[in-house]
């Protein structure tokens, strides 16, 4: 293991088995120390390295990191190997370490007994520099890296020992925002007034609009100074006296005359005959 493994407590990680250590800062020391002469025949490698080659290799260390892999896996093929992927650094993009924890990942999964151990908890706020993290985060660390090597969930609680828990943060690092929860609205009781007795209204007449029958026009008439007064029926006296009155005094003489005639000529044809 490289640096970050400095305080990784093998005694605790491993209580029921014989382990060892091997300080290992690059990819090139990970390739003379595959040998079965310096390791024998264990049933477990755990391989953690290559942070230190990121600033001459760049992107290249996929490819020295997929040498390691090979010759792991090809010299122990009864071996559970282990490979840790690169931690996050903050003199490196985010981008770079990606890249090559991805080729990384692919490497492993064409080899059958090498098991990828990743690390997406241990962010830039885990660490104390640039690269080197926190002492109170190495236990999140060893726990990824015993998981894997003891092909268990990581939510699943370690066997005949305390679970490790999540450290706390540094008191130089500034604590985030409290998360949101949801309160209660308060609600305001409004006095409650008695119901009020129903208040029923009289029937109201219903208006149904009825046709109304309107009288039979009468024939249009003329004006009334256009009218002339029709002369009413009248016998011979009231012919002979007038209807609007006595007549003249010269009149009434020339009337007497002639109805003194024609009394005279119907008694003297009386007579006659």
């Amino acid at each position: 293991m490289d640096s970050n493994g400095k305080f990784v407590q093998e005694k605790k990680l491993f209580p029921r088995h014989k382990r060892r250590k091997v300080w290992c800062p690059t990819t090139q020391s990970a390739m003379e120390l595959l040998d079965k002469a310096h390791l024998g025949s264990p049933s477990h490698i755990i391989i953690h390295t290559g942070s230190n080659d990121l600033r001459a290799q760049q992107e290249r260390v996929a490819t020295s990191l997929r040498g390691v892999i090979e010759k792991a896996s090809t010299i122990f093929p009864n071996s559970r190997i282990v490979m840790s992927t690169l931690l996050q650094r903050k003199d490196f993009h985010p981008a770079t370490i990606q890249t090559i924890n991805a080729s990384l990942s692919w490497d492993c999964v064409l080899r059958p007994n090498v098991h990828l151990a990743h690390h997406p908890t241990l962010d830039l706020d885990c660490l104390y520099d640039h690269v080197h993290l926190y002492r109170e985060t190495v236990p999140i660390h060893a726990k990824t890296l015993k998981d894997v090597a003891l092909n268990r969930s990581p939510t699943s609680p370690p066997r005949n020992s305390r679970a490790i828990s999540t450290p706390p943060r540094s008191p130089r690092q500034h604590p985030g925002p409290a998360p949101w929860t949801p309160q209660p609205r308060l609600q305001h009781h409004q006095p409650q007034c008695p119901p009020k007795p129903a208040q029923h209204r009289p029937p109201q007449p219903s208006f149904r609009a009825t046709q109304m029958r309107l009288p039979t026009p009468l024939p249009p008439t003329a004006d009334s100074h256009l009218e002339e007064p029709q002369p009413s029926r009248q016998n011979y006296a009231q012919a002979v006296r007038g209807a609007t009155g006595p007549a003249p005094t010269n009149q009434m003489t020339d009337i007497k005359q002639m109805l003194s005639l024609l009394c005279s000529h119907v008694i003297g044809r009386g007579s006659w005959t």
